[in-house]
């Protein structure tokens, strides 16, 4: 995966603090992703999975959803949607952590 926190200045900024002992003997990490993205609403109304849809013909969905659960197909399912299902990609921590606790991860 890529992760442009990688080269930004901010990754060079922490990292350069932490070699020179501005940062140190860190015990606990709190982030968090303080925006809505079109797939992680926030949207305290969903309180259940989507209807079903029928199955688009050029999709096959059992091979799609691989080892999850069987569910019902909904548009929202897939593309970017699926990433704020905790069945399908563990929602908001698994879509941005990788991102979000990269300079740490790195540097520590």
């Amino acid at each position: 995966m890529g992760n442009q926190g990688h080269s930004d200045a901010n990754y060079f900024q922490f990292k350069t603090w932490v070699e020179a002992g501005i940062i140190k003997d860190v015990t606990a990490i709190t982030a968090h992703m303080n925006s809505p993205r079109r797939w992680h609403t926030w949207d305290p109304k969903i309180i259940s999975f989507p209807p079903a849809e029928p199955i688009p013909s050029t999709l096959d969905w059992d091979t799609w959803l691989g080892v999850v659960k069987y569910h019902d197909y909904n548009k929202d399912f897939i593309n970017g949607q699926w990433r704020c299902w905790y069945d399908f990609g563990m929602g908001a921590l698994g879509d941005w952590g990788g991102l979000i606790f990269w300079i740490q991860h790195m540097n520590f």
